[in-house]
């Protein structure tokens, strides 16, 4: 007997070959809208879990890569037990880059080396990074880090401006990785589908959507966050407190919320 049924089956060749739930229509509706809309754009799916969120994502981000569009599905819930949501979040990024060259590959390492000192709790390993001579940055990025790590920074001020900067180049080098990517697939953005995000403990589902807005907030880039905004409310609330305004809250962060249809019974059944 069988507890726990297994993933639903999408193929390439067919997205809607096992669409059980008859949504076909709605996700060819949402692949034309994330096709047309000018990026950064982040676009919400709201539905209870258990209704069918992850298989809509999946023949939605399949219908996609048929199109051309370049696609990356991350499950958050996988990675919720890491202190910052931004390595896990960038080492999936990085198997949608694959295997970059030249300038790409150049823009991509640094990418990288600058998340690793943004991260939390992450000094230590940026400052070793620093010490074995393999922090290829411009001299601007290298002093702002070599400042973080090294204990230079003497106020709160100083410390505000050097991660500023740092976020300003993540972004910088960011956005030009993406457009390389897009320029080599001949789409105009790349899309990138969160996953499972009501499902993580709260500190981490609440972080990760914070350090989308504030280091992902790029050109090129479209996001779109499967959620149950029931489950995520609550999330908030248990960080910043009973009388915060989810609604408001999520609006800084959704361009626009889309709700799944609910299933017909039968066909759910």
């Amino acid at each position: 007997m069988e507890f726990k049924i297994p993933p639903i089956e999408i193929p390439d060749a067919d997205p809607f070959a096992n669409d059980a739930l008859g949504r076909k229509e709605s996700v060819e509706a949402l692949a034309q809208l994330l096709q047309r809309v000018p990026a950064p754009f982040v676009l919400s799916i709201d539905s209870p879990w258990g209704t069918g969120k992850t298989t809509f994502i999946k023949m939605l981000q399949g219908l996609l890569n048929a199109e051309g569009v370049p696609c990356l599905y991350y499950d958050a819930w996988r990675s919720d037990n890491s202190s910052d949501p931004i390595l896990p979040f960038l080492s999936e990024i990085d198997s949608l880059i694959k295997s970059p060259e030249g300038t790409k590959a150049a823009a991509w390492s640094k990418t990288k080396k600058i998340a690793t000192v943004l991260a939390k709790r992450a000094v230590p390993t940026a400052a070793k990074i620093g010490t074995a001579g393999l922090l290829d940055l411009d001299s601007v990025i290298e002093k702002a880090i070599s400042d973080y790590t090294s204990g230079t920074i003497n106020d709160a001020v100083d410390s505000y401006l050097n991660e500023r900067e740092l976020s300003r180049q993540f972004r910088i080098s960011l956005q030009e990785s993406i457009t390389l990517l897009c320029e080599k697939s001949g789409s105009d953005k790349a899309i990138v589908f969160v996953d499972e995000l009501d499902r993580c403990r709260p500190t981490y589902a609440i972080e990760l959507l914070e350090r989308i807005k504030h280091y992902f907030d790029t050109n090129n880039v479209v996001f779109v966050l499967s959620t149950d905004r029931k489950q995520l409310s609550g999330s908030l609330r248990s960080i910043y407190g009973s009388e915060i305004d989810a609604n408001e809250y999520f609006r800084r962060f959704f361009d626009l919320d889309y709700r799944l249809p609910d299933p017909d019974p039968n066909k759910f059944t």
